[in-house]
């Protein structure tokens, strides 16, 4: 390693005079120590003259020029270095500075000559204050660097300041005799406070700044399902943002509320940001089939709104922002561990914790009308009498002995051969079953899928398989079935009947039930299983039982049934008396009874035929009874009854394509009611009495519909609780 001339010329050359050595690094007599003052290192002077006279070891003033004139290229150079080192131990308070000096002045005095080398980088505070490296003004921060990195600095201490600290306090202590054994222990050993802190004890925190919004062109944003095609989510979009537009106009050009135009008015941004938003939350929230009509429905809505109303579109969207950005500042993830450890070994708080969590039950429909009334809506806006249904699947009328002829004499050609309604192949059915072996059916096992074929991709919900791939199923079942829905052929085992005339008085002439039947798979097709009925609109549970099929049962369809063997074997036989214990049980208190799965339920009442459960049926109805349900022509089929007024969930909601594609009871109950049904899946199948009773709270959801449209255009309105019109 190269050592600078003058860096050894204040100790004396081994050699003494006799050294020949040119330009030698240690000092001769004679010679002028690159020691000496000099205009830039007044403070290193200093300390080095006033620790060589302690000593006493060859120190002299000299004035030899051409010496120093030879040395000046690096004390030059020791002047630059030492410079840098004061410019960036500036940051240091004065207080601080004038201790640490005082420190390595004590410390030099009483050094040998050997730590002057060491000593030399320590700057004093106490020169000249004209020097020119104090009077350099402080570099500003990069311009790319963030402010909020800007701040810590401000209160931090450089990197430099914090060396030059400790260099000087470890200095202190070498020359005090108490040498520190690393360098650990000496920056332990500083306990003077290197900056003032700004943040005081029981500060707020600071909320994290918002993020400014990116510019985004009138484009839909991409979703990760898209509900249709970009050619339909562009032109909703432009259809969103020009009725957005206009009401922002209506706005601006109104006069009576000064404070509305300034808190609610949009800038163009803002209205491109206001309609990609809302066609995003309707692109991630509703599926494909209901995206394109939930959506011009919105549409409608804004193109009918005034100024005033668009002002309270405005302050709600404002306040629903407000508490998102609330609730995303109060939720920490600190809360996550807490809930786990109340039970570590449990799943309850694993799903709270995850995304997961407990739903509230919800709000139950409010119509505004008393229950009289709402029957009386009921009766005029939304009954369809069945004897305009009949190519829709219903049985407007009773088969023909004829017709049932017909059907018999085709039934004795096929010879039981039949089309499986799970994989499509060709089996027979033996009612008697065989002779060979007692088996109900041929054909050995079923394999099949039992989701849905999605018609556009082609790909089955259960498992993913795509249909052009030639999969031959996900789930394997014991034997084929069959299902039979010619009205004719159905009349074979027991015929349909219309609904006869009740002479119980107890029964109120006008009234809605609703009701819905489970079927399952047995050798002459599918058979009712189990009957519920319950009041409208109060829900009151009025029949609920299982029946006996007439024939062998195949399958009990549990998934979607949710009717188990099981059930069968734990039933009671229907009596009257047995019917009394079972309301007594139930109680007053819960008149809704249990919509508990079936292995929680208690022991169902069991009608010994369908015949029977459709007599019992026939006894709490009358002909002008309104029966609600969804998609009745099954469920009418089933109990082989035609009845002349209907109330169907599937006609109330229809499927944009029409008939025969429908929605769901599930889909429905989730975008109107937001309320999950049928979620039990194949683990608990369907519930009947569920069912019913969200058919009927979605006939309500119509009802209050139609008020609100009757009083908002027609004025309409309620006195002593009758609906009047406002002339």
């Amino acid at each position: 390693m190269d050592i600078p001339d003058g860096l050894l010329s204040h100790i004396p050359c081994p050699n003494g005079d006799g050294c020949k050595t040119v330009r030698c690094l240690f000092g001769h007599a004679g010679s002028q120590p690159t020691g000496a003052p000099t205009a830039g290192l007044d403070d290193v002077s200093t300390v080095v003259t006033s620790a060589a006279a302690s000593t006493g070891k060859h120190r002299s003033s000299f004035s030899d020029e051409s010496s120093l004139a030879e040395k000046r290229p690096k004390i030059e150079h020791m002047e630059k270095t030492v410079n840098d080192k004061r410019s960036t131990s500036s940051s240091l308070s004065k207080s601080s500075s004038s201790s640490w000096t005082q420190r390595s002045s004590k410390g030099s005095s009483e050094s040998s000559t050997n730590s002057l080398f060491s000593v030399s980088p320590v700057v004093s505070h106490d020169a000249d204050p004209s020097l020119s490296a104090l009077k350099r003004p402080i570099s500003p921060p990069p311009l790319k660097r963030r402010q909020s990195n800007v701040a810590n600095l401000a209160d931090t201490p450089s990197t430099a300041a914090i060396t030059a600290a400790t260099t000087a306090t470890t200095t202190a202590t070498t020359t005090a005799g108490q040498a520190p054994t690393s360098v650990t222990a000496a920056k332990t050993s500083q306990s003077v406070p290197l900056a003032p802190s700004n943040n005081t004890t029981g500060s707020k925190p600071v909320p994290p700044a918002q993020e400014k919004r990116k510019p985004e062109t009138l484009n839909p944003r991409y979703v990760a399902k898209a509900p249709a095609k970009h050619e339909i989510r562009l032109r909703l979009v432009k259809l969103l943002h020009q009725e957005f537009s206009r009401l922002n106009k209506l706005l601006h050009a109104s006069a009576e509320h000064p404070e509305d135009r300034k808190h609610y008015l949009l800038s163009p941004q803002g209205l491109i940001w206001a309609a990609l938003d809302v066609e995003e939350h309707y692109a991630t929230t509703k599926s494909s089939t209901i995206y394109s009509d939930t959506i011009k429905h919105r549409i409608m809505e804004f193109k009918r709104m005034t100024v005033v109303q668009w002002v309270k579109e405005r302050k709600e969207a404002k306040e629903a922002a407000r508490r998102a950005r609330q609730a995303a500042v109060v939720s920490t993830p600190a809360a996550a561990p807490a809930a786990c450890a109340k039970a570590p070994h449990t799943t309850e708080p694993a799903a709270a914790t995850s995304g997961a969590a407990a739903t509230s039950p919800p709000p139950p429909i409010v119509t505004g009308l008393p229950p009289d009334q709402e029957l009386v809506l009921l009766q005029r806006h939304f009954v369809t009498p069945t004897d305009k249904l009949g190519n829709q699947g219903y049985v407007p009328t009773v088969p023909s002995d004829e017709d049932i002829q017909k059907a018999r004499d085709a039934e004795d050609v096929s010879k039981g051969w039949e089309q499986c309604e799970r994989c499509t192949r060709r089996f027979q059915v033996f009612p008697g079953r065989r002779e060979d072996d007692g088996a109900l059916t041929s054909g050995g096992k079923c394999q099949y899928h039992p989701g849905r074929l999605n018609r556009a991709t082609q790909v089955f919900s259960c498992c993913s398989a795509s249909a052009s791939d030639g999969s031959p199923g996900c789930e394997t079942a014991a034997s084929h079935v069959f299902k039979a829905n010619d009205a004719k052929r159905l009349a074979l085992l027991w015929n349909f009947v219309e609904t006869p005339a009740n002479p119980d008085p107890n029964v109120p002439v006008e009234q809605a039930v609703c009701f819905d039947c489970e079927m399952a798979y047995t050798v002459y097709g599918m058979e009712v299983v189990r009957l519920t009925a319950t009041s409208w609109p109060s829900g009151e549970l009025l029949l609920d039982i299982l029946v006996r099929p007439y024939g062998a049962i195949i399958d009990f369809n549990s998934r979607f049934s949710g009717v188990w063997p099981e059930d069968f074997a734990a039933s009671i036989p229907y009596t009257p008396a047995a019917a009394a214990d079972a309301a007594t049980k139930r109680g007053a208190a819960n008149p809704k009874g249990t919509d508990e799965k079936s292995a929680n339920r208690p022991p169902m009442l069991m009608a010994s035929s369908p015949e029977a459960a459709r007599t019992l049926f026939h006894k709490i109805i009358r002909p002008e009874t309104v029966l609600i349900g969804h998609a009745l022509e099954n469920d009418l089929k089933a109990m082989r009854m035609v009845h002349p007024r209907i109330s169907d969930t599937v006609l109330l909601f229809p499927h944009p394509k029409e008939l025969p594609i429908r929605y769901s009871l599930r889909v429905l109950a989730k975008e109107h009611l937001d309320r999950v049904v049928q979620a039990g899946g194949h683990l608990t199948g369907h519930d009947s009495a569920e069912d019913a009773r969200v058919a009927g709270d979605l006939v309500r959801f119509k009802i209050k519909s139609k008020w609100d449209d009757l009083r908002r255009r027609q004025n309409w309105k309620l006195v002593d609780g009758v609906m009047v019109q406002d002339s």
